[in-house]
C-alpha cells in the first residue's frame, strides 16, 4: 500500500512538537530530515512501490535513530506518552466492535506503522490490547449486581466483542475458561463474601 507522502508529511508534521527535543540534533537526525524533505517533494512523481520503499525506510532510520541517541530516554517518554494517549483511546471505545487498528491509528493521528511500532515495544498490539480490555470490562460487567440477570450474549455485545463465539474464545484465552464457568464462579464467590460479612 503506498503511503501518500502529504499524509507523511501532516503525521511527522503533528509530533514535530513532541519529537522537537531529539530531532534538531546530531548528523544522523538531519540526515533524516534531509531524506523526509526529498520523499515529501518527490513522492507524488514516484511510483507507489518506490514510496512506500523508502517511506519504510525512513521511518526505520527514525526509530533506529530514536534508540540509539543520546536523547533515548526523552524518545522513550514520548512515546510512552503516545502509547498511554492510544490506549486511553481503545479503552474509552471499547465498546465499538469495529474498533481496529486502522481506525485507532487514524483517530489518534498517527500511521498505522506507527501505531504497531509503539505497541509492539510493550509486548502487544491492537488485537491484545482489545481482547484483554474488553474480557476485563466483561469481568466488570459480570461483577456488577445490578448486571446479574444479563444474559452472556448482551454482556458480550456491551463489552465490544462481534459475537459470542469471539467472546468464549477470547475468556478461554485470557482466562483458561469459558464466560459461563468464571461467571458461575464469580457469583458464587459473591455470594459468599455476603454471607460472611452478615452479622450472626
Amino acid at each position: 500500500m503506498m503511503v501518500a507522502s502529504h499524509r507523511m508529511a501532516n503525521g511527522l508534521h503533528q509530533d514535530n512538537a513532541l519529537y522537537a527535543p531529539i530531532s534538531a540534533a546530531g548528523a544522523d537526525w538531519r540526515a533524516i530530515r534531509e531524506m523526509a524533505e526529498v520523499l515529501f517533494t518527490l513522492g507524488p512523481t514516484m511510483s507507489a512501490s518506490v514510496t512506500e520503499a523508502l517511506s519504510g525506510g525512513l521511518l526505520a532510520a527514525i526509530s533506529t535513530c530514536a534508540a540509539s541517541s543520546a536523547d533515548t530516554h526523552t524518545a522513550m517518554t514520548i512515546m510512552e506518552r503516545r502509547r498511554s494517549e492510544i490506549l486511553a483511546f481503545i479503552e474509552s471505545h471499547l465498546e465499538n466492535p469495529n474498533l481496529s487498528a486502522d481506525s485507532v491509528a487514524a483517530s489518534c493521528g498517527i500511521s498505522p506503522r506507527y501505531l504497531s511500532l509503539l505497541l509492539k515495544q510493550a509486548d502487544t498490539s491492537v488485537p491484545g490490547v482489545l481482547r484483554s480490555s474488553r474480557v476485563a470490562l466483561a469481568q466488570r460487567i459480570m461483577a456488577a449486581p445490578d448486571k446479574h440477570s444479563l444474559k452472556l450474549r448482551d454482556i458480550a455485545e456491551m463489552a465490544g466483542f462481534r459475537s459470542y463465539a469471539q467472546f468464549h474464545l477470547a475468556f478461554r484465552q485470557q482466562l483458561g475458561m469459558p464466560p459461563v464457568d468464571y461467571r458461575r464462579a464469580s457469583h458464587s464467590a459473591s455470594s459468599r463474601s455476603r454471607s460472611k460479612a452478615k452479622p450472626s
